[in-house]
């Protein structure tokens, strides 16, 4: 039982005892109307931010509904007085006045409810990542195909968060993709957001093996084998992302022509292959087709990384160290491509094996 719902029964049954009047009883449920909040309050103190929101919204309007009505209390009563006689019907009068007051409130909480939403989450930001926010509401051992089902769906907005974590990192802007930008391509604000990525894998890794295999439909068994796989994908691109961090967070500026206009296209050619990618996390009528047609954007890159190769082997006019450095971002550049098809597969082709893949030219 609710402690409001306690102290109207107490101060119903003294109403009826004669032992307080019908003023004091009314004030004592507009009190509890408001106390009743502490525990919500209460519950919320485990961190989670957005249950602090909703236990201060609630505190919020009904201590502001309670001032109200307090100041009107005797207005309410001679209200209540002309549906029954708090005399002749105390308990009955009582039930009604705290119907009212809870009428009251709805009245005003509803229309200012949206407004007083956006200030409290500006106020006490949620600063739980986005990615796993329909994942931290279920159970991960309800081994039901909705779970494997919302599973892929953040592994989805996971998958996107490192393709902008790419994209500043090679120093591509792309307005065609509606991702989640970057405040900052300043070395630290990229490590912070790669940290945050980092989160997010573990968060959503340690939900997937949480669900019982087992139980789960025969369907769905591969598909979630598949989805842990993608997981892992995912962060290792992230990771050979982040390796190449240190090296550049734009592709070289040389003096050579010929090699700066391989590098423009190599921005062109991984922002169309990242355009494509998500235009698979988007479509879901995406087949093997598709994958074949991404294939195609990815080989005609690798043919791109390997003239700077052959470029970067030949030029006299570039030390040793860029050479290597260079060397490595173009290495780690396929790696990482090739993870994230892996995924995409996983993600978007559940219960299908990668036979395709063998079109892709690596090196």
């Amino acid at each position: 039982m609710q402690s409001s719902t306690a102290m109207n029964t107490i101060s119903i049954t003294a109403l009826f005892a004669h032992l307080i009047p019908f003023p004091v009883a009314a004030a004592i449920a507009l009190g509890a109307e408001v106390g009743t909040t502490i525990s919500a309050l209460l519950v919320a103190q485990d961190g989670r931010r957005i249950k602090l929101q909703a236990a201060l919204t609630q505190l919020f309007f009904n201590l502001l509904v309670a001032i109200i009505c307090g100041f009107g209390l005797y207005y309410l009563i001679d209200i209540v007085s002309l549906i029954v006689s708090p005399q002749d019907n105390a308990p009955i009068a009582l039930a009604i006045l705290i119907t009212g007051y809870n009428l009251i409130t709805a009245l005003i909480v509803i229309p200012r409810i949206r407004p007083y939403t956006v200030r409290i989450q500006k106020i006490l930001p949620d600063h739980r990542p986005v990615i796993t926010r329909r994942t931290s509401f279920l159970d991960p051992t309800d081994a039901s195909h909705q779970t494997i089902h919302t599973l892929n769906r953040d592994i989805n907005h996971f998958y996107r968060l490192v393709i902008d974590f790419i994209d500043h990192i090679i120093g591509i802007t792309s307005q065609k993709r509606n991702t989640q930008r970057i405040s900052s391509s300043s070395p630290e604000a990229l490590f912070e957001h790669y940290h945050d990525i980092k989160t997010r894998h573990d968060q959503l890794l340690k939900f997937a093996r949480r669900i019982p295999i087992n139980d789960i439909e025969k369907s769905d068994r591969k598909h979630l084998t598949q989805l842990i796989d993608a997981i892992t994908g995912i962060m290792m691109a992230a990771k050979y992302t982040k390796d190449i961090l240190l090296d550049l967070t734009q592709l070289p500026q040389t003096k050579n022509p010929f090699l700066q206009e391989q590098y423009d296209y190599l921005r062109k050619h991984t922002d169309r292959i990242h355009s494509k990618m998500m235009q698979f996390l988007t479509d879901h009528s995406a087949g093997v087709e598709d994958i074949n047609h991404l294939i195609d954007l990815l080989n005609q890159r690798n043919a791109t990384i390997n003239k700077i190769r052959h470029l970067l082997g030949d030029a006299s006019d570039i030390d040793d160290d860029l050479i290597s450095s260079q060397m490595n971002i173009l290495h780690h550049l396929q790696d990482t491509h090739y993870q994230l098809t892996l995924a995409l597969y996983d993600i978007t082709l559940p219960n299908t094996n990668h036979k395709n893949l063998h079109r892709l030219h690596q090196y």
